[in-house]
């Protein structure tokens, strides 16, 4: 499982739900105040854009809650091998 830091929230996300693989497409989404200066960073699937350039609502916004949230200071230094972008 692919495993980085939210870049905001410094949260551990799912590389599959979060705003990982999207984040060099900034034109796609909508960057409110909450989030524009984190445009092209990697972002948890709460801290991610809440819309298309379209208006139609993405599926960010908030916690999916497929596993718990933690920060990245609650995993171990092992864990932390395995995530991305540290």
């Amino acid at each position: 499982m692919g495993l980085f830091k939210c870049s905001k929230c410094e949260c551990i996300e799912n590389t599959a739900l979060g705003h990982y693989w999207t984040r060099s497409r900034i034109d796609m989404f909508i960057w409110d105040e909450t989030n524009k200066g984190f445009k092209g960073e990697p972002l948890c699937s709460e801290c991610g854009p809440k819309f298309f350039d379209d208006g139609k609502p993405t599926e960010f916004g908030k916690w999916h809650n497929r596993f718990p949230k933690e920060h990245i200071s609650e995993i171990s230094e092992e864990e932390r091998k395995g995530v991305y972008n540290l």
